[in-house]
């Protein structure tokens, strides 16, 4: 008896599962826009180089991609779900405790008028200088398919810049600036390697580290 009640409410969960999926299969994403409008569904940061290798284009394309803003719709296995619950809300979600659920578990489309791509284009260059690409060029173009935006960006490195010197521009005579260059050989500048601000940072915080050390906790 016991199993056979555990059976049917398998039975039962897998035909709820289903029904909610072909509910949600059955969904347009963009059945609720107004006309004119577009629902922003991917940004793409394709790298033009003849410089850099297939790998590292697309390293740096996901790098640069991760920084585009606004994400569009959260997806599962392809499935704007959250997108797909608003809609099955509707705007009359204060009068069913369905839909009210739906509209609490769902998401506003991320539409094509959010995405501000001057902006994109400046965050997406200073990223660049930001590991050595000091004269990147980036320029943006929009593809809208049946109310369903892609905007494309074209990212252009240009010459990489390296670190030809190292040099603790220091008051040697003082205790403060032999105490600095004697940390030099820790550096984590190195010549020939490529420019990054994460690693002028990050050897910003090792001198200071290196000082405190040695007593120092007010200097600038």
């Amino acid at each position: 008896m016991r199993k056979g009640v555990i059976m049917w409410a398998k039975v039962r969960s897998a035909i709820g599962i289903l029904t909610l999926t072909t509910i949600i299969a059955s969904c347009s994403s963009t059945k609720n826009l107004k006309e004119g409008e577009s629902l922003y569904v991917k940004g793409n940061v394709i790298i033009d180089s003849d410089t850099i290798s297939k790998e590292n284009k697309e390293k740096l394309s996901t790098y640069l991609q991760s920084a585009l803003m606004p994400k569009p719709n959260k997806r599962l296995a392809g499935v704007p779900f959250k997108l797909y619950f608003n809609n099955m809300a509707g705007d009359s979600a204060h009068k069913n405790m369905i839909k009210r659920f739906f509209k609490k578990i769902g998401e506003e489309p991320v539409l094509l008028r959010d995405v501000n791509r001057e902006y994109n284009e400046n965050l997406l260059r200073n990223r660049m200088e930001n590991i050595g690409f000091f004269n990147a060029e980036v320029r943006s173009d929009t593809l809208i398919e049946e109310k369903k935006a892609t905007v494309n960006y074209t990212a252009k490195p240009n010459l990489i810049y390296r670190i030809r010197s190292v040099k603790f521009d220091v008051d040697s005579t003082t205790q403060l600036g032999q105490d600095i260059r004697s940390t030099s050989d820790k550096s984590l500048l190195q010549v020939g390697k490529n420019y990054s601000l994460d690693v002028v940072l990050n050897e910003r915080d090792r001198i200071d580290n290196e000082l405190k050390n040695k007593g120092y906790y007010y200097f600038s």
